[in-house]
């Protein structure tokens, strides 16, 4: 009952933002692809017991993509700099993490997640955004289907390059930290995100 409530309010909230001239709606789909390097914590060790020749492994590297979907996006448009804007959005976010390079005979499992994400964004000018996005991700690795949580924390840089109607796509190298109980990885990425921007949809 509370989540309907919940619902109902942020869509109440965006309806009613949308009549004044300075807000509009950019909900957006993001697609990247990546490499994961993974340090993992003291924890790591207990999934050997009592092994003393077992030692924290250096850093570990693995392949990663993901999508990231912002289905309700507030957007504030500076009245002296119509241009630039803030932007913050909520949404769903998938992410899959493939298992690393050896280490010896270790190798760090997959895993995969669905979340939910939030974004705040601040486009620059016409060309240039950077934004900060933090996701939630209950995940499992694939093997095993032993689940886990996992927390993201993103900076964005983005650069517009193309606009085209209602629709712009923008180019970002996303750096993200991520958090598990047994590793801290860093990704470096390549993404796109397609986004729609309800101001001009109604101008059409």
């Amino acid at each position: 009952m509370k989540k309907r409530i919940v619902c109902f309010l942020l869509v109440l909230i965006t309806a009613v933002s949308c009549t004044f001239a300075s807000i509009a709606t950019r909900p957006s789909v993001s697609a990247w692809f990546g490499a994961v390097f993974c340090h993992p914590t003291a924890d790591y060790l207990k999934e050997y017991p009592g092994d003393p020749s077992v030692e924290t492994p250096p850093f570990r590297t693995s392949r990663s993509f993901g999508f990231d979907f912002e289905v309700l996006n507030i957007t504030y448009a500076f009245e002296r700099r119509p241009d630039s804007a803030l932007q913050l959005g909520v949404g769903l976010t998938y992410l899959n993490v493939s298992e690393s390079l050896a280490f010896g005979s270790s190798i760090l499992k997959p895993y995969a997640g669905l979340g939910f994400l939030v974004d705040l964004n601040w486009r620059i000018n016409s060309f240039f955004d950077v934004g900060f996005r933090y996701r939630y991700l209950p995940c499992r690795f694939t093997k095993t289907q032993s689940r886990f949580l996992a927390m993201d924390f993103e900076l964005v840089p983005a650069i517009r390059v193309l606009s085209a109607s209602a629709m712009d796509i923008y180019a970002a190298l996303p750096v993200t930290a991520s958090w598990k109980a047994d590793a801290i990885s860093f990704r470096t990425s390549l993404a796109l995100t397609l986004s729609w921007d309800s101001k001009r949809m109604s101008r059409r």
